[in-house]
């Protein structure tokens, strides 16, 4: 059997990103679509290579237009017919039909190196397990990078962005009315002019807290990072300002949070070797102090996610920290595994 080309497994990816993005793919469709994604590495790749082409089209006046010449020049034959459902979904200045023309518009766009390849390439750091780093930037502004965390940054003409891959990072940012500047995570971007904020990614979404100045918080729905995904795009709880004192949780499924108060100082707490827990679910504690401890920590059951916790710890010494949850919430610390800590419910004690 003859391989398929790169350039055919990207159309039939794009195809596919189309054909689901337009509602219309029945529950089979689905089925077979998971069944191409699953029978090769390059079809798994492609796609995501087509998710990332598709988002950044939404944000970019310039790629909708590239996007719509090419659409439209494939379609033209058959503009009597068009049917205005995925339009709607990216914003574009004309109305999408059939998967075959939005696949040749993303495709141009991909092959091309339009989307894959930004103009200024990215820097990359990453921190270990209890390292912290100081990452000074090009105009000025900081990154405090926080244990096993990593970014990608990358700075243009007209913004500057990070990826906050994995982890947490504080941001004390440089004024430029020229360039907005971006922190962008899986569920959220954050916007700013200049200011001073933390950024906590968590296994549910992203935490946002401010420290000085404001911040505007952007739900990034999973619908548009996967088409199977269950969420609704139309959240309503799409964004929101932020001002010093205040926190905010984008979660994955559910849009972004109501907006909670705190000490300003508590944002980034952890730079000075504090982790601070105002009013936070178990679970977040244990996305953090992952980040400290060589051993793995996990909770032995679902049920602990929803306990709450009202807190401050040292960051120096993590066998303590355990010993002060027990004291703090009806768990038990269950260190039988050399491999893994769990914490466990003090019912199965």
């Amino acid at each position: 059997m003859k391989s398929k080309t790169e350039a055919e497994i990207n159309f039939e990816a794009c195809e596919w990103l189309a054909r689901l993005r337009n509602n219309t793919a029945s529950e089979e469709d689905k089925s077979y679509f998971r069944a191409w994604r699953s029978a090769d590495p390059r079809h798994a790749k492609a796609y995501n290579e087509a998710l990332i082409a598709i988002n950044a089209v939404r944000e970019n006046e310039d790629l909708q237009e590239m996007a719509a010449l090419v659409y439209e020049k494939h379609e033209r034959s058959r503009r009597s017919s068009f049917n205005r459902q995925l339009g709607a979904f990216f914003s574009f200045p004309f109305p999408i039909t059939f998967s075959s023309a939005v696949a040749a518009a993303i495709l141009f766009l991909i092959t091309g190196g339009i989307l894959l390849q930004p103009a200024n390439q990215f820097v990359d750091y990453k921190t270990q397990t209890a390292e912290i780093n100081e990452i000074k930037l090009p105009d000025g502004s900081v990154i405090f990078l926080g244990p096993a965390s990593s970014v990608r940054i990358s700075y243009s003409d007209t913004e500057r962005r990070v990826y906050l891959d994995e982890g947490e990072a504080f941001f004390d940012v440089v004024t430029d009315s020229d360039r907005v500047f971006i922190v962008d995570t899986a569920n959220a971007n954050i916007n700013v002019l200049g200011t001073q904020f933390n950024v906590n990614r968590t296994a549910d979404g992203v935490r946002v807290a401010v420290a000085e100045g404001k911040v505007e918080v952007v739900h990034v729905p999973a619908f548009w990072r996967d088409p199977l995904s269950p969420v609704f795009m139309h959240s309503r709880n799409r964004e929101t300002r932020l001002e010093a004192g205040e926190q905010v949780r984008a979660l994955r499924n559910s849009g972004i949070r109501e907006t909670v108060e705190l000490s300003p100082e508590s944002a980034g707490a952890w730079r000075t070797g504090f982790l601070k827990y105002p009013d936070n679910p178990l679970h977040e504690f244990v996305s953090d102090i992952n980040r400290y401890s060589e051993i793995p920590i996990a909770l032995s059951s679902d049920e602990l996610k929803t306990l709450t916790l009202f807190a401050a710890f040292q960051t120096r010494d993590i066998d303590q920290i355990l010993n002060n949850l027990e004291e703090l919430l009806p768990i038990w610390i269950d260190r039988s595994d050399p491999r893994q800590i769990l914490i466990r419910p003090i019912a199965d004690s």
